[in-house]
């Protein structure tokens, strides 16, 4: 079995969307209804900010179980393998908004979080070359596909699929 983790901590984008119209103007609110501003509220609006911040903190530990075929051609060795992988992750998510009022300079703010672990079970596979220059040691190259639920909040949804490459410097003892 071989073990690989993530430890990864990213902000997803920081927006300030600036809001303004007319009384009766239409606000469209992607993936929502749209809004209609009436005279108060476009009054009120007009000129505002709003800045929207995502945080995401994903800890990620991967147990691979495959077996592995290899064979040689001269100094090369061609391999494959796959099999199971046991996934486990840890997930933080955090969204937060400010909203300045154009017209009073009032500020409202707001935000929620949430956290989440789990255990997720994949498959993964693998095809590797490799260049035997001595007897004891080789350079190779791979790569890698790993396929696996979504882990995350209730927030935040983050997908296992995806490709991975390696460089492998192997001494044999």
């Amino acid at each position: 079995a071989s073990v690989g983790g993530a430890n990864t901590g990213f902000t997803t984008s920081t927006t300030t969307y600036s809001v303004a119209g007319p009384p009766g103007y239409v606000f469209d609110t992607p993936g929502g209804p749209d809004a209609v501003f009436d005279s108060e509220v476009a009054g009120s609006l007009q000129h505002s900010a709003i800045t929207a911040k995502s945080d995401v903190d994903a800890d990620l530990i991967v147990l691979s179980f495959g077996v592995e075929a290899a064979f040689d051609v001269g100094s090369l060795e061609f391999s494959i393998e796959g099999g199971p992988t046991l996934n486990y992750a840890d997930v933080d998510s955090e969204i937060s908004h400010s909203t300045v009022i154009g017209t009073t300079g009032d500020s409202i703010t707001g935000a929620t979080s949430a956290s989440d672990s789990e255990f997720v079970f994949g498959l993964y596979g693998r095809f590797g070359l490799a260049w035997r220059i001595t007897e004891e040691f080789d350079v190779g190259l791979g790569a890698r596909y790993d396929y696996g639920d979504d882990v995350g909040t209730d927030l935040v949804d983050i997908g296992l699929d995806g490709e991975s490459y390696d460089l492998r410097f192997t001494y044999r003892f």
